[in-house]
């Protein structure tokens, strides 16, 4: 399961945005969503969204650059990251392709945080809730 975006839906609201920083509890600049607007000046002026968070590989680069273990795929297919694990040293951000890994402080220690599906809150992801123009679906 994978969250999938059609451009062709989104005007850019950030409601996904607001909902995943809501959820876990995060700070404005901490997102775990990232919609980016693509403004095209040829042939009219058009702007399009781009939308990017953890793509839940198969075989995921951040896990395997972690020294302690602290990322694996749980039954479902999530990408997960073991929190009382993560020692905070950023390798997993660093070899994240998607550049969908932070790293935040939490309880004064430097963790790495992701989105995770909600997978500990909710069946279905609380960006994909809060689209107002359905255009993030979790299939």
């Amino acid at each position: 399961m994978t969250l999938i975006h059609d451009a062709s839906l989104c005007w850019g609201c950030s409601a996904c945005e607001q909902a995943c920083r809501d959820t876990y509890n995060l700070p404005a600049s901490a997102s775990l969503i990232t919609i980016t607007e693509c403004v095209e000046t040829s042939p009219a002026l058009t702007a399009s969204y781009t939308f990017a968070t953890c793509r839940q590989c198969a075989e995921p680069s951040c896990a395997r650059a972690c020294p302690r273990n602290a990322i694996f795929t749980d039954a479902q297919g999530t990408v997960r990251i073991a929190e009382d694990k993560c020692i905070g040293c950023g390798r997993c951000a660093a070899a994240c392709p998607a550049s969908a890994i932070r790293l935040v402080f939490k309880l004064n220690a430097r963790k790495a945080i992701k989105c995770q599906l909600c997978a500990q809150t909710q069946d279905i992801p609380a960006c994909v809730q809060a689209c107002p123009m359905g255009c993030l679906r979790y299939a």
